[in-house]
């Protein structure tokens, strides 16, 4: 049970309005409260309803920028607001 509380399920919402151009693409940082810099991977994935959006604008997530706060890029700009499902997971360190 104690490992269970180490898993997190959140969903992050990337809005249209939220995209600027960068490099080849476009680039959005979000603020989720949940996100950590160290001491966590992330799984990521569409909503349901977001699959053919996600997936035609080649969107996925970045770097942790801070604690607080994440990278999202995409290859061509979302025409439509994305909710974005990310599986937090703890990773722990090797002990000795």
């Amino acid at each position: 049970a104690e490992e269970a509380a180490r898993h997190t399920a959140l969903e992050i919402l990337l809005p249209t309005s939220g995209w600027t151009a960068s490099g080849d693409g476009f680039r959005q940082e979000v603020d989720v409260e949940e996100i950590e810099v160290s001491g966590y991977s992330y799984i990521v994935a569409p909503s349901p309803t977001n699959i053919s959006e996600f997936g035609q604008n080649g969107v996925y997530m970045g770097n942790v920028v801070m604690d607080g706060r994440v990278e999202f890029y995409a290859t061509t700009k979302p025409s439509e607001s994305i909710t974005v499902n990310v599986l937090k997971i703890h990773v722990t360190e090797e002990e000795e």
